[in-house]
């Protein structure tokens, strides 16, 4: 008699042969110890006989399957916007499962069902789900695409207003996607185009935020526009009197950076002189009009001529006489 406790996968010993069924997922039938992989749960029974006597003995061991692998979900391809910086990324755990995720840049954890996504660039993130209860794996990827593209921002060169410029168009050509905000609003046509136009009651620096559509990003850029609206002055000068004794008088005075315009002209040496000779026939006032080269502002003064050449008279006997 000779015992068996094959459910122990004893090893081989001398004089027996070993003989195993079903078949199917052993490594051999006849070995003591076969590897066993089989497709799915499978109870085996091994028949053992003595070659010395021919008597057997049978024995049965139960190998289950269990590689049931987890589900593995990486979410729905995200994309990241300056107005949604940061994703979540993967679905909610499952209970009995761990996860693993890479790369590890850019990612808030890379253990956990559902990490948050900051990539500085477009990434491809792979989940690894494992089963805790019998270490089987399952992988899937999401893409998380990085559109933090920034705008053009261009307010366009700094400009000029003057009394022959009043305004000014700031800013740049409009580019398609692209909304504007400009700050401050004082003196612009309207604070939402790409061109405004400026006419501030001084010098002031606008500056325009450009804002993508598609992204909510922003750039900033800023233009000066002085204003350089200052008259120059005008003075015609002291009233003059022209008489017998002085028959004429200049008139006016002179400023750099200033040409003249004298009305009327009867009686001048010059209409664009800063200080004329003034010889009227008659009393005239005179109206001159000075305007700043620089700017072409312009400021008026006006002198009155008054003209006193009437001539004395005497007596002779009975007699006048005018000289």
């Amino acid at each position: 008699m000779f015992h068996t406790n094959y459910g122990d996968w004893y090893s081989q010993v001398i004089g027996f042969t070993y003989s195993w069924s079903p078949a199917t997922g052993l490594s051999s039938t006849t070995a003591a110890q076969p590897t066993a992989n089989p497709a799915s749960t499978t109870t085996y029974t091994l028949t053992v006989t003595s070659i010395a006597t021919g008597c057997t003995a049978t024995d049965q061991v139960v190998v289950t399957v269990n590689k049931s692998a987890p589900v593995a979900d990486a979410g729905l391809d995200k994309t990241n916007t300056c107005t949604t910086p940061t994703n979540a990324i993967g679905t909610a755990a499952v209970g009995g499962v761990t996860y693993a995720w890479l790369p590890a840049a850019g990612l808030s954890a890379t253990n956990v069902a559902q990490p948050t996504a900051n990539p500085a660039s477009t990434t491809t993130y792979t989940v690894t789900a494992t089963n805790s209860a019998n270490g089987c794996t399952a992988t899937d990827a999401v893409l998380v695409t990085v559109n933090k593209t920034a705008p053009t921002a261009n307010a366009g060169a700094d400009k000029t207003n003057t009394c022959s410029t009043p305004t000014n168009t700031i800013g740049t050509a409009a580019v398609g996607g692209v909304t504007y905000a400009w700050l401050p609003a004082t003196g612009l046509s309207a604070t939402n185009v790409a061109q405004p136009t400026a006419n501030p009651a001084s010098t002031t620096t606008y500056t325009v935020t450009a804002t993508n559509s598609a992204n909510g990003c922003t750039a900033t850029d800023a233009v000066l526009v002085t204003v350089n609206k200052t008259a120059p002055t005008a003075n015609a000068g002291a009233d003059k009197t022209n008489n017998c004794t002085t028959p004429s008088n200049t008139i006016g005075t002179a400023v750099g950076g200033v040409t003249y315009a004298w009305l009327p002209a009867s009686g001048l040496s010059s209409t664009t002189a800063a200080q004329p000779t003034a010889n009227p026939i008659s009393t005239t006032t005179y109206t001159v009009t000075a305007t700043n080269s620089a700017n072409g502002c312009t400021a008026t003064d006006a002198v009155i001529v008054t003209v006193d050449k009437t001539p004395p008279s005497f007596n002779v006997g009975n007699k006048y006489y005018h000289l």
